[in-house]
């Protein structure tokens, strides 16, 4: 299918974008054919969209997700089902979630983890066809440690025999990465010996897949740099040591405030963490906070993802570079860079996708407002265009109760 969008204003998704007007975006199949000037082009053999002065830029591209959260539901009871009913409820889970990611405009989204293969799977549904969604980077059922509260959601090691099968097991999965959750989340005290870290990762990078680590503290952020993880997620305040591995290793700080800012600032009865909990929550933001700052200042490289947590939803990515924007004090143009081209490029995907240029896939978002200038016209996109395939009329079920508590977080922290 060939189409000519014009009369739209285009931000190409660079660090130095400015609005480029009266060009047309010329789309073939699944990819940009060129961008023209649309006074002296003929559009006859395209069919036509007309943007009518709304603003078009690359799809965004969620650095941390996972499909089976959808910002309320417990997990305990899905995962108690017989295993036939259990796959079939997370099928169709991961399917919806997948298209909210789409219609709110995500084209590409690196997940955190799935239950067993269910990551390769919706990639074979999508690349067939047989459903919509983004691009998915596969990380598949996460590796974990035998002490972890974890257990129903990882595959659990706790030698070097079992680090190698639950590698090979990831390759025969068709991961891109393999996730490991070196540590419980940050109510929770058990880590990963470094030893087994180690060997994971010398495991993965041996068959060539990228490791993503989830690491809650100290310890395990250093050991994790010194084992060359290609991906950390979250970081804790760093201390000089801390910066000279990231600079050897080349480990990317994947950001994720969201669920942090939700633990910390909703109300405790929608969280039910007691004041001890919640006053945790806060620590470890502020930490994170001072890793991606830190990070920022030295220019090693800081992607951006949404997460996974309470009220963290799979069609509000917006807000994730809202908060990113105003806890790093950076400008609505970078926060949108780093949202879009800087997270394919740290993905390896900056050669097909993440700018507006031609020879790239055409992953594009249509908004209403310019995002330069405010980064809530993310909210509501009029068209998503995946792969060339174009999605207009869109309609995202939003859960009310959530839509209106994160505003007041937003409007809070303003």
């Amino acid at each position: 299918m060939k189409y000519a969008f014009i009369n739209g204003i285009i931000l190409d998704g660079t660090r130095n974008m400015k609005p480029r007007y009266h060009q047309a975006i010329l789309t073939y199949d699944d990819r940009i054919e060129s961008i023209t000037d649309e006074n002296s082009s003929s559009f006859q053999d395209y069919e036509v969209i007309n943007l009518h002065g709304n603003y078009i830029m690359p799809g965004l591209i969620n650095m941390s997700s996972s499909f089976g959260f959808d910002g309320k539901s417990r997990t305990s009871r899905l995962l108690s089902l017989p295993e036939f009913m259990k796959v079939n409820k997370i099928k169709k889970i991961y399917k919806k979630e997948l298209l909210k990611q789409l219609y709110s405009g995500v084209t590409t989204v690196l997940s955190m983890g799935s239950y067993q293969n269910m990551d390769s799977v919706m990639n074979s549904y999508i690349d067939k066809e047989l459903m919509d969604g983004p691009r998915v980077i596969a990380a598949n059922q996460p590796i974990g440690f035998k002490e972890s509260y974890l257990s129903d959601l990882c595959m659990m090691v706790s030698n070097d025999e079992e680090a190698g099968d639950a590698v090979s097991q990831a390759y025969i999965n068709k991961n891109d990465v393999v996730s490991i959750m070196a540590t419980d989340d940050i109510f929770h005290h058990h880590q990963m010996p470094g030893s087994l870290l180690s060997s994971i990762i010398s495991e993965a990078h041996r068959l060539s897949l990228k490791t993503a680590v989830y690491a809650s503290n100290q310890e395990m952020m250093k050991t994790a740099l010194k084992c060359h993880a290609d991906y950390l997620y979250m970081g804790i305040s760093p201390d000089v040591e801390t910066i000279d591995l990231f600079k050897q290793s080349n480990t990317v700080l994947i950001s994720g405030l969201s669920p942090l800012i939700n633990d910390y600032l909703l109300d405790a009865d929608k969280t039910r963490l007691n004041k001890e909990d919640r006053h945790k929550a806060k620590t470890i933001l502020q930490g994170a906070i001072s890793c991606l700052e830190a990070c920022m200042l030295e220019e090693i490289p800081v992607g951006i993802g949404s997460g996974i947590g309470f009220y963290v939803t799979h069609y509000d990515f917006w807000r994730e570079l809202i908060h990113f924007k105003n806890f790093c004090h950076i400008s609505n143009k970078f926060a949108l860079y780093c949202a879009t081209y800087n997270n394919a490029k740290l993905l390896g995907l900056g050669s097909v996708t993440g700018s507006l240029s031609s020879g790239k896939y055409a992953d594009m978002i249509v908004t209403r407002e310019n995002p330069l200038d405010r980064l809530e016209a993310l909210k509501d996109p009029v068209m998503t265009i995946s792969k060339g395939r174009v999605y207009k009329d869109i309609t995202i079920n939003k859960n009310i109760q959530i839509e209106k508590a994160l505003d007041r977080i937003i409007d809070k922290l303003r």
